[in-house]
């Protein structure tokens, strides 16, 4: 995809987006969306998602920024609600792929009016990109200064959606690493935040909990914590 991102000079486009995912996938998108609404998500819908991103990674180069950033923001939330669908290994793996990318493309184009103003969300970006791939090191590195500028004087929160998400980040590297205890407290704390930026908390948060499930299944303390995200997601329907 970053040859979609940042194309060869010159490189043009034989066919368009909606005529490949059709030609490719045989559904228009009024399609897709149907099914991304079922409880079950098979490959041939994931393989149009997957050329809806790639789509929106194209158009990054050629489209007015600001409608391109609306669309990809709105896939992006559907791609954080299919983490809640029944999927396989596989499938979790490629929806957190396209997530990371639908998130590289909206940080794009969200600089002029964010890292510049505001140089230290490049870290809050940087974060996610290196919890996502599973860099654990560097995403720790990272949250430990997400959490150090977003803390104000005298330990008030300065921004609190960021901190919220530099927890979450601490909580899944603790849990990969099997600190329960640590895990489970800390992505309490973020689910308790006053302000919330969904649905990339809920992205996060999400995070959380297959990890949890997967290293934990049976631990009460992962229990409780699902049931926590859950009442979240319900007081935000």
């Amino acid at each position: 995809m970053t040859s979609a991102l940042f194309p060869p000079e010159g490189a043009t486009q034989a066919i368009t987006p909606e005529s490949e995912v059709l030609t490719a996938t045989g559904m228009d998108t009024f399609e897709l969306l149907t099914r991304l609404r079922c409880s079950d998500i098979d490959d041939t819908t994931l393989d149009a998602v997957r050329i809806t991103v790639e789509k929106l990674c194209c158009d990054y180069s050629r489209r007015p920024p600001r409608e391109l950033l609306v669309e990809s923001r709105q896939w992006l939330r559907r791609l954080v609600d299919m983490r809640w669908h029944r999927l396989t290994f596989a499938q979790h793996r490629s929806t957190l792929e396209l997530a990371g990318w639908l998130a590289l493309v909206v940080g794009c184009l969200e600089y002029d009016h964010h890292f510049v103003v505001d140089p230290s969300k490049f870290d809050f970006y940087a974060m996610d990109c290196y919890r996502t791939v599973g860099d654990d090191r560097l995403a720790r590195e990272l949250s430990d200064e997400v959490a150090r500028v977003s803390t104000g004087a005298g330990h008030g929160e300065r921004w609190p959606m960021r901190l919220a998400e530099a927890r979450l980040t601490r909580a899944v590297v603790a849990a990969r690493d099997g600190d329960l205890d640590h895990a489970t407290t800390l992505g309490h704390r973020a689910l308790e935040a006053g302000r919330r930026s969904l649905p990339s908390l809920l992205m996060v948060s999400g995070q959380l909990a297959t990890t949890l499930t997967h290293r934990f299944p049976t631990e009460p303390a992962t229990r409780d914590y699902l049931d926590a995200l859950r009442s979240v997601r319900q007081r935000t329907r």
